[in-house]
């Protein structure tokens, strides 16, 4: 037997050397193209002389025409067995039988295995040409749900019927194969019984297939992994008999080569003819790379290695489908505030701060948003004994770190955390992270060190620039855990004469630590008017809760007389 692929010369050429040279006479010769003709290819080869040889004539005087298909048989050597049929056009169906005569006294014929069925009810079978010679024996093998093939029964007569409920049922064997033996004993005219016909009688099983004309859908395209996966595929009842409830099945294979079950779903019944519709979907989360999915209608049982309803044929049950993730790999940002406010290593915080810590991800598709995401944050105290500890989000039963989850469409998570810090003394707050794709904020953790000073004290007001031309701000540090709930700086001349007042109010927020005031005096008087360049004087007051505010030593007490500092205005 030979095929026509019709595009590879050498391939053709090889044919014809095999049908000239390598077939014996009296042998049968099987052609027939794979799809269409191809005549160009077939023309320019040593192919069409070996056929036209063996008695192609209608394909070697191009009678044949192009792109059809194609069928040609004869026994070699023999000029009336040759048979040539061919289609029309290129979608027409052709079929072709043939006779295949042997000399010998004794053969056999197998079966193909049938397809399965609900219940077998007879075999019959009966052979012609009987002679005190001949001899025929009919052999019945039953095909487990597990595949494996068993002798059933075997009867040696040339006809019979056989009622097939009272020895097996459809649930030992769904399928059945038969095979029949035939000789003659005969030494001068051999010649063994002909089968006329065998037949196995039953219900047959129904019978589905994928169709994906009548209904097919992927969302594969560009997904970034965390985002949803999603197959929509057509079963279609071609068989004569209702199905069950239709179980569906898919299973994923990572590029590792691991089978993860994503899908397992028992649909509706499905009557003959009818198409359903089962839509699969899943988590893309656990599958970065490469992958396939496979897809099975009326799945095997992985245990019992059974269908889960009986049918005629399972190759047309299955799909499998390629996918690429694109894996999540950039770090997300992690960053820490102090009551709203990016500190410098050292720099001195309140006692009882609101520490902020946010983390965000570029990825839109894995939100940190479930209460289960408090895993992704690790966040670590020393005090200024040096004792590490890790601050857990609840601890002796209560509530210690605020979780806020993310919201979209942005990946921004927070939590909080407000302490108190009775003691005094340096700390180091240390913080990681990672996103849902296990990528950490970084290398190593954000550590920032910071003081603490229970105690309310300001340092001396410095002014900054100084000298100033357009205008200069109040620099200055508060310690403890409140900021001043009055505060008032008086500006001056030499002589004494308060030129300016600013509030609290004018000054702008404050906080604990170090603060640059959002006021900037201009040189101008509590009226708007410029004042002359020369010196100037100021002093500050500062109170909570009506009490003076202690000051504080620190390195710019130099430039301080009896609580005055002293500003130069230059025009």
């Amino acid at each position: 037997m030979f095929l026509f692929y019709g595009n590879n010369p050498a391939m053709m050429d090889s044919m014809a050397n095999m049908l000239t040279n390598g077939v014996p006479d009296g042998h049968y010769i099987l052609v027939y193209t794979y799809m269409l003709l191809n005549r160009p290819i077939l023309d320019a080869s040593n192919a069409l002389g070996a056929l036209g040889a063996l008695g192609a004539a209608n394909l070697l005087n191009h009678t044949v025409p192009d792109t059809v298909p194609y069928i040609f048989f004869c026994r070699k050597g023999d000029p009336a067995s040759v048979q040539e049929i061919w289609g029309q056009t290129k979608t027409s169906m052709i079929s072709m039988s043939a006779n295949l005569a042997s000399s010998g006294r004794s053969g056999s014929i197998l079966a193909p295995r049938s397809s399965s069925a609900l219940t077998w009810e007879g075999l019959s079978w009966k052979a012609g040409h009987q002679d005190p010679f001949d001899s025929l024996r009919v052999e019945l093998s039953g095909v487990t749900p597990q595949n494996n093939e068993q002798p059933v029964l075997q009867q040696s007569s040339y006809a019979g019927d056989i009622d097939l409920q009272s020895v097996i049922t459809a649930a030992q064997y769904p399928r059945l194969r038969l095979k029949g033996l035939l000789w003659n004993d005969s030494a001068a005219l051999p010649r063994p019984a002909q089968l006329e016909r065998w037949q196995l009688l039953g219900v047959p099983a129904p019978e589905c297939a994928l169709d994906p004309p009548a209904g097919y859908y992927a969302h594969f395209d560009s997904l970034f992994q965390g985002q949803q996966g999603e197959v929509m595929l057509a079963v279609r009842n071609i068989g004569q008999v209702p199905m069950d409830s239709l179980l569906m099945a898919a299973w994923i294979t990572d590029h590792n080569n691991q089978r993860h079950l994503v899908h397992y779903k028992r649909n509706a019944p499905l009557p003959v003819g009818v198409t359903l519709l089962d839509t699969i979907r899943f988590d893309t989360q656990l599958f970065p790379g490469p992958n396939s999915i496979l897809i099975e209608a009326n799945p095997v049982d992985t245990l019992t290695q059974v269908y889960d309803q009986p049918e005629q044929y399972h190759f047309n049950n299955i799909a499998e489908l390629r996918f690429l993730t694109q894996q999540d790999l950039e770090n997300p940002v992690l960053d820490v505030t102090f009551d709203g406010l990016h500190i410098l290593d050292g720099d001195i915080v309140s006692a009882q701060p609101e520490i902020q810590v946010t983390l965000d991800d570029e990825n839109t598709t894995l939100l940190v948003d479930q209460p289960t995401d408090t895993a992704l944050f690790r966040v670590f105290l020393t005090d200024p004994s040096g004792t590490l500890k890790r601050i857990y989000f609840r601890e002796g039963g209560q509530d210690v770190l605020q979780f806020v989850p993310a919201n979209g469409p942005s990946n921004v998570s927070k939590l909080f955390w407000r302490p108190v810090f009775a003691q005094d003394g340096k700390y180091m707050l240390s913080v990681r992270a990672s996103d849902k794709s296990h990528n950490n904020s970084g290398d190593r953790d954000n550590s920032i060190s910071f003081e603490v000073l229970n105690k309310s004290t300001i340092t001396s007001v410095l002014n900054y620039p100084n000298p100033f031309t357009t205008s200069t701000r109040f620099v200055f540090t508060l310690t403890g855990h409140e900021v001043p709930t009055a505060m008032q700086v008086q500006i001056m001349t030499i002589s004494g004469r308060v030129v300016r007042e600013v509030s609290l109010a004018e000054l702008g927020p404050l906080h604990i630590g170090r603060n640059i005031t959002d006021f900037a005096w201009d040189g101008t008087d509590q009226f708007g008017d410029r004042l002359a360049r020369g010196v100037y004087l100021y002093r500050v007051r500062a109170q909570l809760h009506g009490e003076d505010i202690e000051m504080r030593e620190s390195g710019g007490d130099q430039w301080f007389k009896k609580g005055y500092g002293k500003m130069y205005l230059l025009r």
